[in-house]
């Protein structure tokens, strides 16, 4: 999860800047849910997008309400890899399972 912030952040300085982050952060984000990293999953995802959320509104000067509608899709595809490692770890440890 980190290698993978580590490096969208430096593509994001030294090329281009069109790529949207979910799609890349979905299988890592999957993977520390269920390895039981959760709670530094979701900050270093909510970091990106807070970052992202106020730089595209300070250099294209649209309202907060119109940009959250844009990353809405984005925000529903994260949330989908935590939803989905949660209950696959649920189900994992209710068999007695080890998902580490």
């Amino acid at each position: 999860m980190l290698a993978c912030a580590a490096l969208i952040f430096f593509y994001y300085i030294f090329a281009r800047r069109n790529i949207l982050p979910a799609p890349v952060f979905f299988v890592p984000l999957y993977d520390a849910t269920l390895a039981g990293y959760l709670i530094w999953a979701v900050s270093i995802v909510a970091g990106f997008r807070l970052t992202g959320l106020v730089v595209v509104e300070m250099s294209t000067g649209q309202g907060l309400a119109s940009l959250f509608s844009e990353f809405l899709s984005q925000v529903v595809i994260l949330a989908l890899a935590v939803t989905v490692g949660e209950v696959v770890r649920s189900l994992a440890y209710e068999h007695g399972l080890t998902v580490r």
